[in-house]
């Protein structure tokens, strides 16, 4: 296995993380198999707002099944449009920039439980 990018940065927020510059230089060395998403840490430390969750379905992708992701019902411009205003808010899209980019790469996300 070969790392392809560490894209993180000490006292960075998810909210600060979720950009769309950031999720494309996950790709600067190739399209990523697997991605790692550790978070929670600066953002609890730095009280950043939860908002509420939005649970419309199926975010951007369109399945098969779990963990199947066929594409996408979403254009490039309404990916970079979402937003990232509260800790909920920003995992959302985090998580859909990420399966509208690497539609093939399996996601892992931590955090300290």
């Amino acid at each position: 296995m070969v790392l392809g990018k560490n894209n993180s940065y000490s006292g960075r927020t998810l909210i600060q993380s979720a950009t769309t510059a950031n999720v494309k230089a996950l790709g600067d060395n190739g399209t990523p198999d697997l991605i790692l998403v550790y978070l929670g840490t600066n953002d609890a430390n730095q009280q950043v707002t939860l908002g509420t969750i939005n649970k419309a379905i199926p975010f951007n992708v369109v399945s098969e099944g779990y963990g199947e992701t066929l594409g996408t019902n979403l254009t490039e411009a309404q990916v970079e449009a979402l937003g990232t205003s509260t800790f909920y808010e920003a995992i959302r899209t985090l998580i859909i920039r990420l399966q509208w980019y690497y539609p093939t790469a399996r996601l892992v996300f931590l955090t300290l439980g």
